[in-house]
């Protein structure tokens, strides 16, 4: 018997919030990471900060490809067909893991040649991988631990999910305190205490899973087996699906990290600001794009109950959410921007760069809100292909403006900047006509 998707404003927050806690926890290891290099200049906050960013791109591809587990899940869910939920329940593991491994190669070996060949200081890039060749190993971790959250995510059972990542949260600033600076006797290992704090806090994520999973996760009703061999049309399927939102997150993180090298070339002031503004900017996008995750799976769980009417109220429901979450960090961001980012520095001058930028950020937000909700939309159909064409197209505005802006016009940072209008601003128009036009409510996974 299909069961009743609740998507009151109180049903969207019982799914969205413990997944909050899970972006805001990611996020916090990236501020942790970001805040104990603020104390040791530039030139670490530069390299951790592009090393982290570097890091994300397989660990966003990852998670891209278990929306193709998180969504078969979720309309089995909705459907009602719980008990067919254990044959799809380990593949995703195989795919992750797989993946996991190349993941982990290529940031292990090839990440260095890279950064010194992308890098306008030699000096970044050798810090920056030495931090990456300490975290790499957990690209692997986290592998297997977004398995289990793709499996609670499409059950809609994300309790689990933000109480794991929120003590691999904690765990991580404790870590970074004591490795950092070499308190409780250890030594002060600086940038590599940083990585070595990031991997530990992943363990012990993938441990807090795979405990939950073991003594209080009731496998019956899902008809989940103790071990299943590889399924490799299911595995096919999982990629099918999963496969294009891949390759989606690859572009939008490798966009990005295009960014951040291009600002690299106007001086590691500017890259030390661009951090700054990052980190203190994600706080406020992180509960809104999570939020749009649960939206992702509220719509697989909808169409599978045959509610696609329903889909615009939950968005839009969802869209009032993140505008509240908006408003609330707004007067911050525009009264104490400064006092913000000393949060994660001790330097001043670096500091007063962010002012005028995280003010701006107020207006993207606003716009960020709609476009990543509406996208996540057209990916909870399942039409993960059309979502990532969207995206491409996004990401060659975003990218070209910013070739533009730093190699031909030189412009100030804050014109730089301005970029995030431009990337959320077609992200937004093109799944809107999208939506408008497409044939996307019978859309079948």
């Amino acid at each position: 018997m299909s069961q009743h998707t609740d998507i009151s404003f109180r049903g969207i927050l019982n799914v969205a919030l413990p997944m909050v806690l899970m972006g805001l926890s990611h996020n916090v290891i990236n501020a942790a990471d970001t805040a104990f290099m603020g104390r040791l200049g530039e030139i670490p906050i530069g390299a951790v900060g592009n090393g982290a960013i570097l890091y994300f791109i397989p660990i966003l591809v990852l998670m891209g490809l278990s929306l193709g587990g998180q969504i078969i899940i979720g309309r089995r869910n909705g459907e009602g067909n719980q008990a067919k939920i254990g044959i799809v329940f380990w593949q995703p593991f195989y795919a992750h893991i797989a993946l996991g491994i190349l993941g982990f190669i290529a940031i292990y070996f090839f990440s260095e040649s890279l950064m010194h060949r992308l890098s306008g200081s030699q000096e970044i890039a050798t810090e920056a991988a030495r931090y990456l060749k300490i975290r790499a190993p957990g690209i692997i971790v986290v592998s297997i631990a977004i398995g289990f959250n793709a499996f609670y995510v499409g059950i809609t059972k994300t309790r689990i999910v933000g109480l794991a990542n929120v003590s691999m949260a904690i765990v991580n600033v404790m870590c970074n305190y004591v490795l950092v600076f070499g308190k409780l006797g250890f030594p002060a290992l600086g940038i590599e205490g940083a990585a070595w704090a990031s991997l530990i806090s992943e363990i012990l994520l993938l441990g807090a899973f795979v405990f939950y999973f073991s003594f209080f996760t009731d496998k019956k009703p899902y008809n989940i087996p103790r071990f299943a061999k590889p399924n490799f049309p299911i595995i096919q399927n999982i990629f099918k699906i999963g496969g294009p939102a891949m390759f989606q997150s690859f572009i939008t993180l490798s966009a990005w990290f295009a960014f951040f090298t291009l600002i690299e070339h106007l001086g590691t002031y500017e890259l030390a600001v661009s951090h700054l503004v990052r980190i203190v900017y994600v706080f406020v996008i992180i509960p809104v794009f999570s939020l749009s995750d649960a939206v992702a799976t509220l719509t697989s769980n909808l169409l599978g109950e045959n509610r696609a009417d329903e889909v615009r109220k939950m968005a839009w429901k969802s869209v009032y959410l993140g505008w509240i979450t908006n408003l609330i960090f707004a007067p911050f961001f525009w009264f104490m921007p400064d006092k913000l980012a000393m949060i994660f520095t001790e330097y001043e001058h670096l500091a007063a760069g962010t002012i005028d930028i995280l003010r701006m950020m107020i207006g993207v937000s606003f716009i960020f809100t709609v476009a990543m909700v509406l996208s996540k939309v057209i990916i909870g159909t399942g039409r993960t292909a059309h979502a990532m064409y969207l995206e491409l197209a996004t990401v060659v505005a975003y990218v070209l403006y910013a070739y533009v802006a730093i190699e031909i016009m030189d412009v100030s940072l804050i014109v730089v900047w301005i970029d995030e209008f431009i990337y959320f601003g077609v992200m937004l128009v093109l799944s809107a006509v999208y939506l408008k036009y497409a044939k996307w409510q019978n859309a079948t996974v």
